[in-house]
């Protein structure tokens, strides 16, 4: 398993980046935060071998969080760069992480940038129900206990069956191998 050092600085500006992408929907909160770095991080991971912020993400009842997320956001909110807009929706309020100042991407490669974009695009939409749900779904979060760290390989996991080819593909290349 390769261990990566988190990037404390990449992941406040991207939390800074996708609650200026974010803030307006309707449905915006910590929880949908959480879940949108968890799926650009491992989506990254999954298709270009390295994490984005390199955060570690831990098991959570809502689903995957990065490991001091709270206190990330704190010390955004006491810095000045965030405010957390309290709104009471039914019985339920609604902490809405809010950037006042835009990303600095400096550090960012295109592709990175990419890889939230499509985040975003995919799921952005989604309550942060829905994306709990999803995420509750995802190997790593099933693997991980409660309060434990969710390895970035767990991205590699394939969540569907495999097609009776693949099988046939593995079997014959077994086969090969034991020969």
């Amino acid at each position: 398993m390769k261990a990566f050092r988190p990037d404390s600085a990449k992941l406040r500006e991207l939390i800074l980046y996708i609650c200026n992408r974010c803030d307006l929907m309707p449905s915006w909160g910590r929880t949908k935060l959480a879940k949108l770095l968890y799926f650009s991080d491992f989506r990254h991971y999954r298709k270009h071998g390295r994490p984005i912020t390199c955060a570690i993400y831990v098991c959570a009842p809502q689903g995957p969080i990065p490991d001091g997320f709270h206190d990330r956001l704190k010390e955004l909110t006491k810095g000045g760069d965030l405010v957390e807009i309290k709104r009471e929706i039914g019985d339920y309020s609604e902490l809405r992480p809010t950037a006042v100042r835009p990303a600095n991407l400096k550090d960012f490669a295109p592709e990175e940038i990419s890889t939230v974009e499509w985040v975003i695009n995919e799921y952005a939409g989604l309550t942060a129900t829905e994306l709990s749900e999803i995420s509750h779904r995802e190997p790593g979060w099933m693997l991980a206990n409660p309060g434990e760290r969710i390895p970035y390989e767990a991205a590699l996991i394939s969540k569907e069956r495999p097609t009776e080819e693949e099988l046939d593909f593995l079997r014959k290349q077994l086969a090969l191998e034991a020969r």
